[in-house]
């Protein structure tokens, strides 16, 4: 990981300097707050931002998908890790579970439309 000057947080440039697939995600400026919420749904639970680094990061993350498709083949013949240990061991940054309060949209009645 290393320190960037480019920002890939906008709609415009995530497309143009930031690579989400299937077991692997690469940036050239991303904010911490961003690498949470990138990995949150692979993860299946809400993650938050609480490494205190500020700024930008570059990297490249690579790790054996959950999602559905052909397997992504390891290219140092060695089976790749899941998100968590891939965070830790290629990035230096560790997931850990902790209990805090969640925003919950709880609808009760619905009912389809009328006719005017």
């Amino acid at each position: 990981m290393k320190k960037s000057d480019i920002e890939c947080s906008s709609a415009d440039a995530v497309a143009e300097c930031t690579s989400l697939g299937r077991g692997v995600l690469t940036t050239l400026g991303m904010s911490m707050t961003d690498v949470a919420r990138s990995i949150q749904p692979m993860t299946g639970r809400p993650v938050f931002a609480r490494t205190g680094l500020t700024g930008l990061y570059a990297f490249s993350l690579k790790f054996s998908s959950t999602r559905s498709g052909p397997p992504l083949k390891p290219t140092s013949g060695t089976q790749l890790s899941d998100i968590f240990a891939a965070l830790q061991e290629q990035l230096g940054l560790k997931l850990e579970s902790a209990r805090g309060t969640v925003n919950v949209l709880v609808i009760e009645h619905i009912e389809p439309p009328t006719e005017n």
